[in-house]
């Protein structure tokens, strides 16, 4: 998903994708294994915006990335919060 083509827009949306699997012995659940996605975002009128992407396995987060544009600004936080917090960098988007 490139940020630059994310830029400018001035809406919100939130798409979720879950899957889950429970397993029944004797009507007692033996088992379950779950998965989900999730995108958000959000752009301002102000220019501002706002991107997160988070997905899961079970109780493990595969990946959760954000990136930020403060209003004013033509650069953009990227940041990589999970599954090891690496912190943030500004860089220009595209």
């Amino acid at each position: 998903m490139s940020i630059g083509l994310l830029l400018g827009r001035k809406h919100t949306s939130n798409k979720q994708v879950v899957e889950a699997e429970v397993v029944l012995q004797d009507d007692q659940v033996v088992g379950a294994s779950w998965q989900m996605q999730q995108v958000y975002n959000y752009g301002a009128s102000n220019n501002g915006y706002y991107l997160r992407n988070v997905s899961s396995v079970g109780y493990d987060v595969l990946f959760d990335h954000m990136w930020h544009r403060a209003p004013g600004r033509d650069d953009v936080d990227a940041c990589r919060l999970a599954p090891a917090y690496v912190g943030c960098a500004s860089r220009w988007p595209g």
